[in-house]
């Protein structure tokens, strides 16, 4: 029984232009990675060969030798503390306003919305 519709015949025998595109890009894809050099690499690995990892150690030993140091956090130099008042005062300064009122009046006069 033939299907009198030539509608339907022809969408299953043209391909749509983004079907080739798409089957072109495929078909380059795949013959560049022909033109790949695969590495030697072993057949096993062997967990020995890789680099070692660092020890895990108990936190609290760190923290009280940390203590028993001498050295104060809250004692800070003059240097660091003039570092943080002057960070602090550029925070400040950037919170403000990027344009000034005569900058976003001169904005609004040029700028129309439709």
């Amino acid at each position: 029984m033939a299907n009198t519709r030539q509608g339907r015949y022809e969408s299953r025998m043209i391909c749509p232009v983004s079907h080739q595109r798409s089957l072109t890009v495929l078909a380059l894809c795949l013959s560049l990675g022909a033109c790949l050099e695969i590495p030697d690499l072993p057949q096993t690995y062997d967990p020995s060969d890789s680099a070692t990892y660092p020890q895990l150690v108990p936190l609290a030993p760190l923290l009280a030798q940390a203590q028993n140091s001498g050295q104060n956090p809250s004692n800070v130099s003059g240097p660091t503390l003039g570092r943080a008042a002057a960070l602090r005062a550029r925070a400040v300064r950037l919170r403000g306003p990027v344009l000034s009122r005569a900058e976003r009046a001169r904005l609004a006069q040029n700028v129309s919305l439709r």
